[in-house]
């Protein structure tokens, strides 16, 4: 599992980091340990999720750069695309909305363009986090590097939580479920 986001602390609670926060989250509730921390990469576990033994990455590259980690796994952790699954911000989904696919286009996105290019594929699984968009087109950038609203963080353990389901679907083979579970949910 690879969460897609920014370092440093001034990303920590960024939209655009979403993916980084929920990759702590899933952290927490599997208790994993780091493994490996370099220039390009934090890896926590492996652990049991499931039927599956999976390990947690953040790329430390930048999310533009995302894919670069990808290429520098230590032995024995897969970097097959099938065998992964990318969790990003989208803005194209509502906050307290996510979906789950199998594959698809980077729709925009350039931290899973970076993948899709470093893997040579778009049959790259991935569960996009719905942000949501309240800027104009030109503000973007803008809106998706500012915080989360006080409201916004306290729904969050929720929102992570559903997704921690989503992703114990996902690791028992259960993608049909894990897809009704992931697209139907919205946060109350």
């Amino acid at each position: 599992m690879v969460g897609l986001g920014n370092p440093g602390p001034r990303y920590v609670w960024t939209r655009h980091n979403v993916g980084w926060l929920f990759v702590d989250r899933l952290i927490e509730e599997t208790e994993a340990k780091l493994r490996v921390h370099n220039r390009n990469y934090m890896l926590w576990g492996p652990v049991d999720i499931g039927n599956r033994k999976v390990a947690m990455m953040k790329p430390t590259t930048y999310m533009n750069r995302s894919g670069m980690a990808l290429k520098d796994l230590p032995e024995g952790f897969s970097c097959d695309a099938g065998d992964l699954l990318v969790v990003y911000d989208d803005v194209a989904i509502p906050f307290g909305k996510m979906r789950l696919r199998k594959k698809g286009s980077a729709g925009g996105h350039n931290g899973i363009m970076s993948v899709l290019v470093s893997l040579g594929t778009f049959e790259v699984p991935r569960l996009r986090i719905g942000i949501g968009n309240e800027k104009a087109q030109g503000e973007l950038s803008e809106f998706v590097l500012s915080e989360f609203t006080e409201e916004e963080k306290e729904k969050l353990p929720a929102l992570f939580d559903k997704a921690i389901e989503v992703v114990r679907y996902v690791a028992d083979g259960a993608w049909d479920i894990g897809m009704q579970v992931a697209n139907s949910f919205v946060l109350e």
